[in-house]
């Protein structure tokens, strides 16, 4: 599993800017992020190379965020492999609340990055079915 840093921000021109404004001062690296519209607010979920020193930079520069834990699996990047890894965490019960998905330094694999509605018995499964799961990027 990964660290995942959530952000909360104003949904305004220039706040996502310096947010990561920080975290490249502060030496922080993010290799995937997601937003999302809350109201007057941005929810951004970031993956960076160093979660503790991200933590030190956002709280230094007044951004509020949180942390929290997703799973990140290695994908071939062809058509149908995102399919059917969403086939297999269906057919075994497992909802993806959220996701989204990362290029590697290479262009034949992709990431995809998901929070489920449990854990219980996920690396097992994904294992057992040949899928890579990460617990760092690159």
């Amino acid at each position: 599993m990964l660290d995942e840093l959530v952000l909360y921000i104003l949904d305004k021109p220039g706040e996502f800017s310096h947010a990561l404004d920080a975290l490249s001062k502060g030496d922080v690296n993010v290799f995937a992020f997601s937003i999302d519209e809350a109201g007057s607010y941005a929810i951004i979920r970031l993956i960076v190379d160093k979660t503790d020193r991200a933590k030190d930079v956002l709280a230094q520069n007044a951004i509020g965020y949180t942390v929290g834990q997703v799973h990140a699996v290695k994908l071939p990047n062809v058509p149908g492999m995102l399919r059917s890894l969403t086939k297999l965490l269906a057919d075994n019960d497992f909802n993806m609340k959220y996701g989204y998905q990362s290029m590697l330094a290479t262009p034949d694999s992709a990431v995809v990055i998901m929070k489920l509605n449990s854990d219980n018995g996920l690396s097992a499964l994904l294992a057992a079915n040949g899928y890579i799961e990460l617990d760092n990027l690159p």
